[in-house]
């Protein structure tokens, strides 16, 4: 399948250049995803590549059942003998991953309850096994109305997340911070299945 292949790629890249900064004395390594960006970094964080220490997930959720909400890709599976279910079995790993020890490790999420591929409402289960492993992880919300809009709403802003994650960064203006929508904290482990603050 694809999206496992792409991924192991992609973590074999990200290790490949973070030796590389690192033996040029960099020490500090985070990263911004978004949609499937933001998954596949959602498979590298942890145990894959401990380096990656902080980072922004621009839209989370369920991979099987967001491609599953876009008929040309939905269709493009269907044809293939594919279906919700099987994927999301054939998936389970990647969904789920083996973090290891997060402890130190700040993470934003960013995502908006109008996005109807990666819902703010969807992204809870996602967050506990990061929390449970050690994580601080925080819950960004964005006034957007649609995936495309939360992935470049965020994208519009991503000179400031770097201190969001704890990381120095450039000063965020007043009138953006004025302009946030909420965003809250998110520390101690809850029940899978509760519901997103807002």
């Amino acid at each position: 399948m694809i999206l496992p292949e792409l991924i192991s790629r992609i973590r074999d890249d990200a290790r490949s250049r973070i030796a590389k900064r690192a033996a040029d004395g960099v020490t500090e390594f985070g990263f911004f995803g978004s949609s499937l960006g933001s998954f596949i970094l959602y498979n590298c964080v942890g145990r894959e590549i401990p380096e990656l220490r902080w980072g922004v997930f621009n839209t989370g959720g369920n991979i099987a059942r967001g491609l599953w909400s876009m008929p040309e890709l939905r269709d493009l599976h269907t044809a293939r003998g594919w279906s919700l279910p099987r994927l999301e079995e054939a998936w389970a790993g990647l969904q789920w991953p083996d973090f290891g020890p997060l402890a130190g490790c700040r993470f934003v999420f960013a995502s908006s309850r109008r996005d109807q591929v990666a819902p703010l409402g969807d992204i809870s289960p996602y967050i506990e096994p990061m929390l449970r492993a050690g994580a601080d992880v925080s819950v960004y919300k964005l006034p957007a109305i649609s995936h495309r809009t939360t992935v470049i709403a965020a994208c519009g802003g991503r000179r400031s997340w770097s201190g969001w994650c704890g990381q120095p960064g450039p000063p965020e203006p007043a009138e953006k911070r004025a302009a946030r929508d909420d965003v809250y904290q998110r520390r101690p482990p809850r029940k899978r299945g509760d519901p997103v603050q807002s």
